[in-house]
């Protein structure tokens, strides 16, 4: 069933230029050149968006400078979706290998069948929560809205299909970790050093398969997800200062801008918590790594007194773990931790105060 909808899910992919074959991940003439028209057709709608929006001319200075890097960070998010397609295409071939050798050697049929549920109803809540932000806003402004804002709408749900499918994929990363955790400590309960060696044998091998499949993860999606994360800051900038604006002349409004400030903090949401939930993925992949690690360390205070054979493999083992300890790197930027959340919010917390102080009678 998962191998299905990844198929289906990648054919999709393909449509939206964000991924290649699922079988075969090979670059062709025809992907090449509707590649170059998809993105011809984003720059020059967001050209012509732009003009219509006077280049930000009615905006103050930070606010035209946060606007003019949210539509610049949208842009160059879409050309590197599409180049990672294009020119990595050995990278792809191995991670979708990998995940296949996941979804096969680890074939848990209820747990696929929650994670695709969930995934299903996140995607379409997702695409449901900003085309209806896009709908309340055009109520209000009609023609104008569409004209000046119509491709950035567009460009908004395509980084959250991206965000969806970048979790989709951490996701079944993680259900393996969790797999080799639990496999690693039944071995607590087994007092035959033999038995247990032929499990952290094999699982060494399935920690080295992991590893490998974390570095070409962050290979492929490096700039991707620092785009993605970029973007996050910006967006919630934007749009908090918006709904700030609003809701200071709330009494002065009425039920008009309720529903503007709804919409606002719908997209804010939506965003926040797609970009919070790739977060939390990759740190408890890294949680389940840890907790393999304790039970190594576990597992070689039991058997302290065995032979030398013995307790020479777990001291390896224990060192093959911290070697293929995964780490989710943000284009070498940092790492993608838990922590990442408060320095998100910090750094929005901090431009709002800014901005705010900076607010002029041209603000809308």
């Amino acid at each position: 069933m998962i191998s299905t909808f990844l198929d289906l899910y990648f054919k999709l992919g393909q449509i939206l230029c964000y991924t290649p074959s699922y079988t075969k991940p090979k670059t062709t003439f025809l992907q090449i050149l509707y590649s170059f028209i998809l993105s011809t057709f984003l720059t020059v709608a967001l050209g012509i968006t732009i003009s219509n929006r006077n280049f930000y001319g009615d905006y103050n200075y930070i606010k035209t400078a946060v606007s003019a890097l949210l539509d610049f960070t949208l842009l160059t998010f879409n050309y590197s979706i599409i180049l990672v397609v294009l020119c990595k295409e050995q990278q792809w071939k191995l991670l979708t290998d990998s995940i296949r050798t996941i979804t096969t050697k680890y074939n848990k049929g209820r747990k696929y069948r929650y994670l695709i549920l969930v995934f299903v109803v996140a995607h379409c809540t997702g695409w449901l929560v900003i085309a209806l932000s896009f709908k309340a806003f055009l109520e209000f402004y009609g023609m104008w809205y569409f004209k000046n804002y119509n491709i950035q709408y567009l460009q908004l749900g395509l980084l959250f299909s991206y965000n969806m499918f970048l979790c989709l994929i951490v996701a079944l990363i993680w259900f393996m970790y969790k797999e080799v955790k639990v496999s690693l400590r039944k071995t607590l309960s087994d007092d035959v050093a033999k038995n247990v060696l032929y499990v952290v044998t094999n699982l060494d091998d399935s920690l080295c398969f992991l590893k490998d499949t974390v570095d070409v993860f962050n290979e492929i999606f490096a700039w991707p997800i620092t785009l993605l994360i970029f973007h996050t800051n910006l967006q919630i900038i934007n749009d908090s200062y918006g709904i700030f604006v609003k809701s200071s002349s709330f009494f002065r409004n009425g039920e008009h801008f309720v529903k503007e400030l709804t919409a606002d903090i719908s997209v804010v949401v939506i965003i926040f918590i797609a970009a919070s939930v790739l977060i939390f993925l990759c740190d408890l992949v890294l949680n389940e790594a840890e907790s393999v690690l304790s039970i190594s360390h576990r597992l070689r205070k039991k058997f302290r007194n065995s032979t030398s054979d013995v307790k020479e493999e777990l001291y390896e083992f224990t060192n093959s773990v911290i070697d293929n300890f995964p780490k989710f790197s943000v284009a070498r930027f940092f790492e993608i931790r838990r922590s990442n959340l408060l320095n998100i919010l910090g750094t929005v917390a901090t431009f709002l105060i800014i901005m705010i102080q900076f607010r002029g009678k041209h603000d809308e």
